[in-house]
Order: structure tokens, then C-alpha cells, then sequence
């Protein structure tokens, strides 16, 4: 195991002092092969990534197969998985039912993952602004947030949890 995270559980690093987190970021995907990567080639990637000096990973705006989860919980990398809810959200009630799931069944199906340290479930949502700005936009985001944090509070209240709003939003 690596010196940064000694594993007290199967489930969550006990850090023995404080880390300094060296990371980068993740897509699942290649030329010619779009997201149908065989497994080889994921723990390839996280290989590379850990010999390139990074301890963390930011898996980019998706669930990941679970091959790479697996990988990193070999390779002793931490990790933030996220969902898809990126650049920009919807204010129908539908895609915060939509947004609420896919939080709900990616902490579901990967809470074992000692890797994971943090859960994401908003990115850059105030990055560019939609045109036309639809009333009550940043309202929706704030409340949208709150929901989420909400849920993935409640599903496993012992992760920090993620996401990023630019400032200007």
C-alpha cells in the first residue's frame, strides 16, 4: 500500500498524517475505441497515472467501469467519482428525478470501493451561462445542490462530497 493511504477497513483509508493530494483527471475514453475500452487498457491508464506521481484521480463526469474502480483500489489511488450533471442543468422536475437516480445508484453500486473518497455530483454548472438564461436559473442550481448533497448524505454520510461551481454563478 502506498505511504500516503493505509487501509483500516475494506471500505475507508485512515490517513496516518496529513496527505497532499497530487491528481489529474480521468475520461473514459480513446480514439477509435470511444468509452468500449477493454479492460487492459484501464489499468494501463491508472498504471501510467501512478508512476507519473499521482495519488488521486478524478473519474471525468461519469460512472466508470468497474474495472477502473477496481484498479485504482490496487494501485491504493483515491478517488472522486462523479455523476453526469455538467456544463449546464435542466429545471424540469424530471431531470432532478433523473440527477437524484444516478447519484443514488453510483454510491449504491460502488460504496465498497476503499479508492473512493469523495462522491461528485455537479460540475461547472455556472461555467458558461445557457442562452437564453432561463429564469431562475442560479436559484435551480443552488436548490438542485442541496438536493444532491442531501442524497448523497443520506446514502453514505462517511464521504466528503463534491462539486464545483465556478465563481461568477
Amino acid at each position: 500500500m502506498p505511504p500516503v493511504a493505509k487501509w483500516r477497513s475494506a471500505r475507508r483509508p485512515c490517513v496516518s498524517r496529513p496527505a497532499r493530494l497530487h491528481g489529474t483527471n480521468r475520461h473514459q475514453d480513446y480514439a477509435g475505441l470511444s468509452n468500449a475500452l477493454p479492460h487492459s487498457l484501464h489499468r494501463d491508464d491508472l498504471r501510467k497515472i501512478k508512476q507519473d506521481g499521482f495519488n488521486f484521480l478524478r473519474f471525468a463526469h461519469y460512472p466508470q467501469d468497474p474495472a477502473v474502480l477496481q484498479a485504482a483500489d490496487e494501485l491504493g489511488l483515491i478517488v472522486c467519482e462523479e455523476i453526469p450533471v455538467v456544463n449546464t442543468i435542466g429545471l424540469s422536475r424530471a431531470f432532478r428525478d433523473n440527477a437524484t437516480r444516478m447519484l443514488r445508484e453510483m454510491i449504491r453500486q460502488h460504496r465498497h470501493h476503499p479508492s473512493i473518497a469523495f462522491w461528485g455530483y455537479m460540475n461547472e454548472v455556472t461555467l458558461r451561462e445557457p442562452d437564453p438564461l432561463p429564469e431562475g436559473y442560479y436559484a435551480a442550481v443552488a436548490a438542485l445542490a442541496e438536493e444532491l448533497n442531501a442524497v448523497a448524505k443520506a446514502e453514505d454520510p462517511a464521504l466528503r462530497l463534491q462539486h464545483r461551481i465556478p465563481a461568477g454563478g
